[in-house]
């Protein structure tokens, strides 16, 4: 087996910091990593590369034979949030336990063995408001795992802020201030839910107003509310409580 050179151990090295970096950032991104090789390929075991949810590529696993795969099966692992392994080869007929299998796109008759694992931020719960509800999410999120940020009447969110829309959870709770600005722009964002405190009588105020901002039916399917979970419990403290065990619930599903 031939030895590393120089330039591809730098790569390499260059690869784990610039992962080290992402992860730091609580950025989601997946490392794509060629483990095994069969003649005759472009790959070597060692090549790796990152995939971010754009669908963007740094770092190199293999030509156009392998790249593309690697390409999809990392998007799949953000997605799913489950490592994987993936063959690429001429013979998919030949299944492996627990391998997913992935025909070469070429005419070159090499074998090629990756591992896709994702590395996905931690949830984060976006509190729009400033109101005894949100000081309660704002203690006790954290304990739970969620990275936390805070909305006022001024906040705009940008998709960078906000870089894994697919596990972030917003409540708002401003008791009329900004309900409405915050609710479009969690669901414009594409988050899975956006828990409205509020009557139902204000709830559908805030609805109807969406719905003149030209915001369609389906995009406010995402709207809860009343949010939360009805466990019998009152208070600001109940409120709360009721909202994290709803978007848990959720997230568990």
């Amino acid at each position: 087996m031939a030895s590393p050179t120089p330039n591809s151990l730098a790569r390499r090295a260059e690869s784990l910091r610039r992962a080290g970096e992402l992860a730091q950032a609580e950025r989601p991104f997946a490392v794509v990593t060629v483990v095994r090789t069969e003649p005759s390929t472009s790959a070597s075991a060692g090549n790796r590369a990152i995939v971010f949810p754009n669908g963007s590529m740094e770092g190199w696993v293999g030509g156009g034979c392998i790249q593309p795969t690697a390409q999809r099966e990392g998007l799949a692992a953000l997605e799913d949030g489950e490592p994987r392994l993936v063959r690429i080869t001429p013979d998919t007929t030949v299944s492996q336990h627990n391998v997913r299998m992935a025909r070469i796109t070429c005419a070159s008759e090499g074998t090629t063995d990756l591992y896709v694992e994702p590395f996905l931020p931690r949830p984060t719960l976006i509190v729009a408001g400033d109101s005894p509800v949100v000081a309660t999410l704002t203690a006790i999120a954290p304990p739970l795992g969620f990275r936390l940020l805070t909305m006022d009447a001024t906040t705009r969110l940008t998709p960078g802020e906000v870089p894994y829309p697919q596990d972030s959870w917003m409540v708002v709770a401003t008791f009329g201030e900004f309900d409405e600005d915050a609710t479009e722009a969690g669901i414009r964002l594409g988050l899975p839910y956006v828990g409205l405190v509020a009557s139902a009588r204000r709830a559908g105020q805030v609805l109807s107003g969406l719905r003149t901002r030209g915001l369609e039916e389906g995009e406010l399917g995402v709207v809860r509310s009343p949010a939360g979970l009805p466990l019998g419990t009152s208070g600001q403290e109940g409120i709360s409580l009721s909202v994290m065990a709803e978007i848990s619930s959720l997230r568990a599903e």
